[in-house]
């Protein structure tokens, strides 16, 4: 099931307001599988909370769009569980089988997931929920936080390189009060780090995940002379 806590409340009312949208005809405008995409939440869920918000219960019809996105998910995103995109888009996982066949998709082997190592994505999930929670990583990489458990579980004897999210010379999009700022990293430990924005303060012991926010890295400035550490901390005394 999609975790809602990290679906906007503006998604939502968004996806309430199609879900009961009609055509002069009377027919409804969006099918359900395509809302929910939208929404980042299962057709399942989009339904249920209809239903608990006083609208008509609709039967969830497949659509050309929605088959073609399910069997790109399948194809194109190997860390994803057959499962798991068969929920994201309210069918089967031998549905999915069948849209694949009749699309004459190379099938996934039973073994598929029974990988030695973690695929680029999967370490890099890893890596920041070994920092963060599981909420703060969801909303990072735009997955529930139920998704990103089932990662860490799957690859709980896998060992994290314990290393900091960011190196110095990072440049990093944080957003303050409404306002965005470009700040350029100095030092860098775990959880926290030396920084300098764009009028030049420097600002020190600046915790990577305030306020329940991380920031973007948006580049690297080349000009800039990368200082040793010595240690996770070591900057901040």
């Amino acid at each position: 099931m999609a975790d809602k806590s990290n679906i906007s409340l503006t998604k939502l009312t968004v996806a309430l307001e199609e879900y009961r949208l009609k055509d002069k005809h009377g027919k409804y405008v969006h099918a359900v599988p395509e809302i929910a995409l939208r929404a980042g939440i299962t057709p399942h869920d989009l339904v249920k909370l209809a239903v608990k918000r006083g609208l008509k219960k609709r039967v969830i019809v497949q659509t050309d769009s929605v088959v073609m996105a399910a069997l790109s998910d399948y194809v194109n995103h190997p860390e994803l569980f057959t499962k798991d995109i068969a929920d994201r888009y309210g069918i089967s996982t031998a549905t999915l089988t069948v849209w694949a066949t009749n699309a004459g998709v190379t099938l996934r082997s039973r073994g598929l997931h029974k990988m030695d190592m973690p695929t680029t994505r999967q370490r890099q999930i890893l890596e920041m929920a070994a920092l963060y929670s599981y909420e703060k990583v969801g909303e990072h990489f735009g997955i529930s936080r139920s998704r990103v458990s089932a990662v860490v579980k799957r690859w709980k004897g896998w060992k994290v390189p314990i290393v900091p999210p960011f190196k110095p010379g990072d440049i990093l999009l944080w957003r303050n009060k409404r306002r965005k700022e470009r700040l350029i990293v100095v030092d860098a430990g775990l959880t926290r780090g030396t920084v300098k924005d764009e009028s030049g303060r420097t600002l020190r012991a600046f915790t990577w995940s305030s306020k329940g926010r991380l920031p973007k890295k948006i580049g690297v400035d080349p000009k800039y002379t990368i200082c040793d550490t010595t240690g996770d901390d070591a900057p901040f005394g």
